[in-house]
């Protein structure tokens, strides 16, 4: 939900988002999927290629949860 919150996504963009995405160093998340109706697909928003800016703080919070989390891996 934090995320949700703090970026404004469509669940279809929330859903598809995977550690990979997260630019650590830059505080970047690149939205480059969205699941629709069971099935991943590109999007084509202007965040996909430049990347949403991230609050430190949220940053912090998912490095947090990715490290907590038994899917932590880039692909989950």
């Amino acid at each position: 939900m934090i995320v949700a919150v703090s970026t404004g996504l469509r669940c279809s963009e929330l859903f598809a988002l995977r550690w990979q995405d997260v630019q650590w160093d830059q505080f970047t998340l690149l939205v480059r999927r969205a699941i629709v109706a069971g099935i991943v697909c590109d999007v084509k928003t202007k965040y996909s290629q430049s990347g949403l800016p991230l609050d430190p703080v949220l940053a912090e919070i998912l490095l947090n949860w990715k490290r907590a989390s038994r899917f932590g891996q880039d692909d989950d």
